[in-house]
């Protein structure tokens, strides 16, 4: 709890040097002149997201148990809610935490690794997304740059790990002795092998979940480059494109609250220039509410499906292995 009153304390110090920097009035005519048709498509756009997010969940967890399209969603909705209270997005690698603990894949560890596998796929394709536009709108300045640089390695990572070469030499490492950081990264990543090795038995399903990562965040960013054009921004659309992403990614460092202020600024430093100031902060404000919206609609779920106690043991249960000296290698990621 403490440490989420300093994240809090630091947004809001942010925010307000921010808004000081830009001026609250200039915030306030920015919104108060909004256009209300690219908002309200904007705002209507959280409903396809919310579909695509639980149906590729469905997919996702497809190799292992089967799960409907309404359960998914009351857990893409749940994780939201988490979302808000959890670093760095935190609440979506949680979702893991809602399967069903009697069938095959559905013991902790493997519904958490199959979180992760789903955040790093997601910021695999935000960062491809944000090269390709960067194509047409190339960055101008060192951060610019250094966000490029880091999204071009993290998509090379990632593809890199689905071949088949790769995957399954990695996979051996699941089951690496080896002790401390080290032996917990090596046994992380050996797992995520595996869970790929295991996806490519079926090439169409996996298919079908890159494509739908990638139409998700185009769904996202289209949804920021609205919000720009109904608050008059004048940026061209695909510098709109390439920004928005990098600002995201910022966000998604735990600085800050649920990344609140340090994404406002780097919606700022990257578009306040072309955009303007208005539009710019605009932006920050759609990038909380984009927290805020699946966040309220995921409470009634949120305690129904049981992920927070799941995941509440889950934690309790790694504090524990982590007091046994020499303990064994983790257990293969299937859980069956």
């Amino acid at each position: 709890m403490r440490k989420r009153l300093v994240l809090l304390a630091l947004s809001a110090l942010v925010l307000a040097l921010l808004w000081r920097r830009t001026g609250l009035d200039t915030l306030g005519e920015t919104l108060g002149r909004l256009q209300g048709g690219p908002l309200a498509l904007a705002l209507a756009l959280f409903v396809p997201q919310t579909l695509l997010s639980a149906v590729r969940w469905t997919w996702i967890v497809g190799l292992w148990q089967p799960l409907s399209v309404r359960r998914a969603t009351a857990t893409v909705l749940a994780s939201s809610s988490l979302n808000v209270i959890l670093p760095s997005k935190m609440g979506d690698v949680l979702k893991g935490a809602s399967l069903d603990p009697s069938a095959p894949g559905g013991d902790l560890r493997t519904g958490l690794l199959l979180g992760v596998l789903e955040k790093a796929l997601d910021t695999a394709a935000l960062c491809a997304l944000m090269l390709g536009a960067t194509v047409f709108a190339p960055p101008t300045d060192a951060l610019s740059w250094f966000l490029v640089a880091a999204g071009a390695g993290g998509v090379l990572a990632f593809v890199a790990l689905a071949l088949p070469a790769v995957a399954d030499r990695v996979a051996v490492l699941e089951r690496s002795a080896r002790t401390g950081a080290a032996g917990k990264v090596l046994r992380l990543l050996g797992s995520v092998g595996a869970i790929l090795a295991r996806a490519r038995a079926h090439p169409a399903r996996l298919a079908w979940v890159a494509v739908s990562a990638v139409a998700l965040w185009a769904l996202h960013v289209w949804q920021f480059s609205l919000v720009h054009r109904a608050a008059g921004g004048t940026a061209a659309e695909a510098l709109v494109w390439s920004r928005v992403p990098m600002a995201i990614l910022v966000g998604l460092l735990p600085v800050t609250f649920a990344g609140i202020g340090t994404r406002d600024a780097a919606f700022v430093h990257f578009l306040g220039g072309p955009a303007g100031a208005g539009p710019a902060v605009a932006l920050g404000v759609l990038g909380t509410l984009r927290y805020v919206v699946p966040a309220v609609a995921g409470l009634p779920f949120l305690a129904s499906l049981g992920g927070v106690a799941r995941a509440r043991e889950a934690a309790a249960a790694m504090r524990a292995r982590r007091a046994e000296p020499g303990r064994p290698a983790e257990p293969p990621v299937d859980g069956a």
